[in-house]
């Protein structure tokens, strides 16, 4: 199974996460909803895409918790409970983290529903002054109203503090976080039995909650087995008729809820770097269409702002998607449910594109790569193997490491190896032979290393083992960036040429032995003449000096 992509990571965190995870624009509609909301509210996700997350509040917590979706807003992660909404109308006890995305300016909300919270009889604690619990209720004693906030009203470990801290009551669960028996603790500030490093806050805190308002804040503490726990405490004034009479204090365990936190904050910011520094553009729609996130690949490719066009709709930010092969497409993905892939020319960015859809119930994720180069080099590729397959000289397409990519119909007539035999493969591996030169096939390397033009001849062997004489061309082919990408090398066969010049050798030794031989001849003519010659010269100057009637002359 190969590894997970950066898409499908996050589709598999919205399906399979136990939490209700969920995206809210800066107005408070919801974007995206995981599907967590089925078990936790009995919603299906697409039911609320586009819905006002105050439609999911009860109507007593919506003031409280747009303020704390202000404070998110701002930058401020909060962390607060309130009562949500299920299908049939009946209020959920649900704690949820807020922060803000950076850059797109999104709500990430992180929800469950919070356990030992009684549907209809919990109250809620959002807000920086919600109001004290009441123990002054018609036929209610101070001590009924305690036992009620002890037992019925508390998240989990819980307390009753009078005015100076004393302990007053305390539940079982406090006591076993203590580990002290209850009649040891009654009676006595709270704060003895506390660890240094907790005390200090919880005094503080304390001292907040006397001035008549509820108090939230998380603490770090160690249990009875000295693990790490992180507590969300609390404190809530009591008032007997009018009065301030006690704090109620109450921490709820939220260890495992924060470190699930704090690894789907790892996971957000490590998925968003990731999209950041893929290559290509990627962009994320909501079901409606709108723009919510777009990396930087994507705004440098069509010159977009994304401060300025998140939230806008694809109309407005990509007028072109509304007709032609863009609209086609998308409706074409949202249609099958299946990824849809195509390639389209931009003729406002003068670019080739090769884009991607990815459809969702939430909405559409897009990858674009910017194909361009690709196509003009397959373009430049095919102009130039129709003119290799027009020509009678071998052309040879080789990578950077020397292996071969392609050769011509051409290579294959007057070697007798084709393509298939040849990818891969380098040609002097399988091209020279016994009589090849190896000062000729050091020269061929070092004009390869060399990474320029060069021309170089070789003896080489067909695969018939007939000998082959070629002049090799070779161009070394380098990208934008200035990197060898291929070589390029055009193969002339020139036999012909090596045996005119093999006859035209013949013929000239044969013409300096005939030459030689005539000289020899030349030399035994003169020689053999000679004395003859001699002769009949004394003879003729003789025969000048004696008068014809002598008896000599006759």
């Amino acid at each position: 199974m190969g590894p997970i992509s950066d898409f499908q990571f996050l589709e598999d965190l919205m399906t399979c996460s136990p939490d209700v995870l969920c995206a809210v624009d800066l107005e408070g509609t919801l974007e995206r909803m995981s599907t967590a909301c089925r078990v936790a509210l009995g919603f299906e996700p697409a039911e609320l895409l586009g819905r006002p997350f105050a439609e999911l509040l009860h109507p007593d917590d919506r003031a409280a918790v747009a303020a704390q979706l202000r404070q998110a807003a701002a930058n401020e992660p909060v962390h607060f409970h309130c009562r949500c909404l299920n299908r049939a109308g009946q209020p959920v006890a649900m704690g949820w983290s807020v922060s803000r995305a950076p850059d797109s300016g999104v709500l990430l909300c992180f929800g469950k529903p919070v356990p030992g919270a009684r549907r209809g009889r919990w109250s809620s604690a959002v807000g920086g002054r919600t109001a004290a619990y009441r123990a002054d209720a018609p036929g209610r004693t101070e001590s009924e109203q305690r036992f009620r906030l002890l037992f019925e009203k508390t998240l989990s470990l819980s307390a009753f503090l009078d005015m100076q801290g004393r302990t007053l009551d305390i539940n079982a669960a406090f006591l076993g976080f203590l580990r002290q028996p209850k009649q040891r603790v009654l009676q006595r500030p709270l704060t003895d039995f506390l660890a240094l490093e907790f005390r200090a806050l919880f005094i503080e805190k304390f001292a907040e909650a006397l001035s008549g308002r509820t108090v939230h804040y998380d603490a770090v503490a160690l249990d009875a087995a000295g693990r790490k726990l992180t507590l969300r405490v609390t404190k809530t004034p009591l008032l007997v008729n009018g009065l301030l009479v006690g704090i109620h204090v109450a921490a709820l365990d939220t260890t495992a809820f924060s470190a699930a936190q704090e690894e789907l904050a790892h996971l957000a910011e490590q998925h968003l770097t990731i999209l950041e520094s893929i290559s290509g553009a990627f962009l994320s729609f909501d079901i409606h269409c709108h723009l919510i996130y777009l990396n930087r690949e994507a705004e440098q490719l069509f010159g977009l702002d994304r401060a300025a066009h998140v939230g806008r709709s694809a109309g407005q930010v990509f007028p072109e998607a509304l007709t032609g092969v863009y609209r086609a497409k998308c409706e074409e993905a949202f249609a099958t449910g299946c990824v849809t892939q195509f390639e389209t020319y931009a003729p406002h960015l003068g670019r080739w594109l090769d884009v991607k859809l990815f459809p969702s119930p939430s909405g559409l994720l897009v990858y674009i790569l910017d194909i361009t180069d690709l196509i003009k080099s397959a373009k430049q590729l095919k102009l130039l193997a129709l003119v290799a397959e027009g020509t009678d000289n071998g052309v040879v397409i080789a990578g950077a490491d020397g292996g071969i990519e392609w050769v011509n119909a051409s290579f294959t007539k007057h070697t007798g190896y084709t393509l298939a035999e040849m990818v891969g493969r380098k040609g002097g591996h399988v091209l020279q032979g016994p009589e090849t030169d190896p000062a000729a096939v050091q020269l061929f390397r070092v004009g390869l290393q060399q990474t320029v033009p060069f021309s170089v001849t070789l003896l080489n062997y067909t695969k018939a083992g007939q000998k082959l004489w070629l002049t090799i061309d070779v161009t070394p082919i380098h990208n934008q960036a200035g990197e060898l990408t291929q070589y390029i090398a055009l193969l002339q066969n020139i036999n012909f040429r090596k045996e005119t010049e093999a006859r035209q050798g013949q013929m000239t030794q044969d013409l300096y032995a005939h030459n030689r031989d005539l000289q020899q001849f030349t030399y035994m003519i003169s020689h053999n003449l000679r004395a003859p010659l001699a002769n009949a010269l004394g003879l003729a100057t003789l025969l000048t000096k004696l008068g014809k009637d002598t008896d000599s002359f006759d």
